[in-house]
């Protein structure tokens, strides 16, 4: 990805090769996937980052918290130690 790109990287529409929106590259999709994965985890308090060197690839990382499994499984606890069942 070029340094400008990945400035922009996470913006709506933005892809390699287009300053509209849809490459010209031969790239698929509209542009709007790391838009949506950063949505979706900063929803969740996680954290996304992206690195690109030209001619040699792309990071993309992604944290989740673990908390959310720690509540999880409290109130599991909970409903098992009252009684009640599960279905998962």
């Amino acid at each position: 990805m070029s340094p400008e790109l990945v400035a922009n990287a996470f913006d709506k529409f933005k892809q390699e090769g287009s300053s509209r929106g849809r490459g010209t590259g031969g790239y698929e999709g509209i542009g709007i996937g790391l838009t949506l994965a950063r949505g979706y985890l900063h929803q969740m308090n996680g954290e996304i980052e992206l690195t690109s060197e030209p001619g040699n690839g792309t990071e993309v990382w992604m944290s989740f918290p673990i908390v959310a499994k720690v509540e999880a499984a409290k109130v599991t606890n909970t409903l098992l130690s009252k009684g009640s069942a599960l279905l998962v």
